[in-house]
């Protein structure tokens, strides 16, 4: 068995975790456990009638404290179960493994297994989808291209559970009749396309093809993955499912393959931590619903919360305000901390050699590296100057940075800090 050549930590249950209960795929009456009840982990908490019955599961053992609202980013109130852990954890006795005979089976256990609103494109478009979509559908695009700099999460979920992968994906074009796969990789992620070539091998899989992508700027969007692997370009008012191509990220496959096998949904998430100097990077398994405050408090071993966080999925972040927040499935996730997580260290301007290359790659026709540089010295005005108000934040600049300098993460920062004077 091929499996992870890098460890990473599992954190301590918390004393709470929040889980979001109101998702967008709610439908119908919700029955919910009672205040006061006693649960178990993957326990439904909240169950909604509908065609595949949606269920959303606890992450933790222990008490249901209440029903609370949570504003997500300042933008909108959603409701989240409060849950006061026991420390225990046990496993909730109805667990089991699934036995798909069927489509209607498969796409029950896609609705259950947690996987909707884990971070990207994933198994649960098909959800959505009537009954003669999903017979129009005959390609599968699956989505191991997306990227972080400095995280490798997707690369150990790929390396460790290679194989349920490769058994998913099959089970997905059998009661879904997909008659051929694209698994579209960035072409430098050798281990992870080499555990993957491995199995297709030994199974013999010829209708799964492995599609090394090499590119100067993320190449995750659904619409540039098609395309370089299937070669058909989609028109701007289409949706890949319009041409009978389902686009999933590769996570999916390995959520929905381990709970198909061992019957436990989603309960927790792999993340990765660091800090503005990369001093420390660390993967670290974490329930769903703990709090940024106590991860902060498990990473940094300080009461005090560092002074700005940056919580982002793939080339996407947002600086934090609430670090009551829970963590949710749409998290990879990259927390970046003010300071940091091993000893505290000064700012090195060395790290920026001024070559350029984040300059030529720019789509806004910006300077990322006086960006940096500015923003290093806390000079507003020099910062105001750059433009980096106009920054499209598309992440090219810190994919092609050969020092891979967070330069994505360093203008969210700084369009904050220009727009709080």
């Amino acid at each position: 068995m091929l499996g992870l050549n890098r460890d990473f930590e599992v954190m301590p249950t918390p004393e709470y975790v929040y889980i979001k209960v109101d998702h967008d795929f709610r439908r119908g009456e919700a029955v919910r456990a009672d205040k006061g009840e006693h649960i178990k982990v993957g326990q439904p908490i909240v169950s909604y009638s509908g065609i595949y019955n949606s269920v959303v599961c606890s992450s933790v053992s222990g008490y249901i404290e209440d029903y609370v609202m949570c504003n997500d980013f300042g933008t909108m109130e959603s409701e989240f179960v409060k849950i006061k852990t026991d420390g225990k954890q046990e496993l909730w006795e109805g667990l089991r493994p699934l036995e798909i005979k069927d489509r209607n089976d498969f796409l029950r256990a896609v609705e259950s297994c947690g996987i909707r609103g884990i971070e990207g494109i994933t198994l649960a478009t098909c959800l959505q989808m009537e009954k003669h979509e999903l017979d129009r559908l005959d390609t599968l695009v699956v989505n191991a291209a997306e990227w972080m700099e400095y995280s490798d999460v997707e690369i150990s979920v790929i390396k460790k559970h290679a194989e349920i992968i490769i058994d998913t994906i099959c089970m997905t074009m059998k009661y879904l009749g997909l008659k051929k796969c694209f698994i579209g990789i960035i072409e430098g992620r050798k281990d992870a396309i080499a555990c993957l070539a491995w199995y297709l091998k030994e199974k013999d899989l010829n209708n799964i093809e492995i599609v090394p992508l090499e590119h100067i700027c993320p190449p995750g969007s659904d619409r540039l993955l098609v395309f370089e692997t299937t070669g058909e370009l989609l028109d701007a008012r289409m949706l890949p499912t319009d041409m009978g191509v389902l686009v999933a990220n590769i996570v999916s496959f390995s959520a929905l393959g381990r709970y198909i096998q061992e019957g436990v949904p989603v309960t927790y998430k792999l993340i990765t931590i660091t800090d503005t100097e990369r001093t420390g990077v660390r993967n670290i398994l974490t329930p769903l619903g703990a709090t940024i405050e106590d991860i902060s408090l498990y990473c940094t071993g300080k009461k005090t919360p560092p002074r700005e966080i940056l919580l982002g999925g793939y080339d996407v972040a947002s600086l934090l305000k609430n670090y009551q927040l829970p963590l949710g499935r749409d998290n990879m996730a990259v927390f970046v901390f003010d300071d940091s997580l091993g000893e505290p260290k000064a700012p090195s301007l060395e790290k920026c050699t001024d070559c350029g290359i984040c300059r030529q790659n720019c789509s806004a026709d910006l300077d990322p590296g006086e960006v940096y540089r500015a923003f290093m010295v806390n000079d507003m005005k020099r910062l105001k100057a750059t433009g980096v108000e106009n920054c499209a934040e598309c992440g090219r600049c810190a994919y092609v940075c050969p020092e891979k300098n967070p330069l994505n993460y360093i203008v969210k920062i700084s369009k904050e800090m220009l727009l709080e004077r």
